[in-house]
């Protein structure tokens, strides 16, 4: 596994998936998502489709108060069979009720969500896929929960926005943030830069020539604004 991202509530999966967004288009990926209720997997579809995703969700076949429709049932009946998650879907969200006697083959699964902090439920949902994938969002504690917190309020100030930064414009914009690590000190561009993207603004970077001397440059967009 090449990253892996910390989320403590379903709602910060927003940031993450948006963020992802065109990598996953590129590279034609797919995704599985495991949460213990029914509930958390509609809010987990719902904040996918907002992002551009193709979540289907599949629950139990004996709940008789949340019946899947016809359309559920052909996907996990074709998932059960081949072990791949047919098209036009790139996100599939089980609970606990998918957990056994299957195996997901799919060679375009890419990435994890895991809304859980049980280990026992954490290995069996990543046993599922059989391979080694790209990056994981996985539920994490309390005292991560707070730094997450505090990363959400970010607000950038205009100026900094759909503009050429220098490296001295990002030393400057760092300080102005004053964000710290644990040991009180200020922060270097390279953490500013995930706090941001973490926060919903996209950093794109790029090499400009300045009288001739090239120069690596990054432009901050509001994701939120497009």
């Amino acid at each position: 596994m090449r990253s892996t991202y910390y989320i403590s509530n379903i709602k910060q999966l927003k940031v993450h998936l948006r963020a992802k967004k065109e990598y996953v288009e590129f590279n034609l990926c797919k995704g599985l998502a495991f949460t213990k209720k029914i509930e958390n997997q509609e809010k987990i579809a719902e904040i996918a489709k907002e992002e551009g995703y193709k979540p289907i969700v599949l629950c139990s076949i004996n709940n008789q108060e949340k019946e899947m429709t016809k359309t559920q049932l052909e996907v996990r009946d074709y998932l059960l069979k081949t072990g791949n998650i047919p098209e036009p879907y790139n996100l599939l969200i089980i609970n606990g009720s998918m957990q056994e006697g299957w195996n997901l083959h799919d060679r375009k699964v890419e990435f994890a969500i895991l809304d859980t902090m049980n280990e026992t439920e954490k290995v069996q949902a990543l046993g599922r896929i059989r391979k080694d994938i790209d990056f994981l969002l996985l539920k994490t504690d309390k005292e991560i929960e707070n730094k997450e917190r505090k990363i959400d309020t970010i607000i950038l100030n205009k100026k900094y926005l759909n503009t050429p930064l220098l490296k001295e414009d990002k030393e400057k914009l760092s300080l102005e943030l004053e964000i710290k690590n644990e040991r009180g000190n200020i922060v270097k561009w390279n953490t500013v830069k995930k706090v941001l993207v973490n926060s919903g603004y996209k950093v794109e970077d790029s090499i400009r020539r300045y009288n001739g001397i090239r120069k690596s440059v990054s432009i901050i967009t509001n994701n939120s604004l497009n």
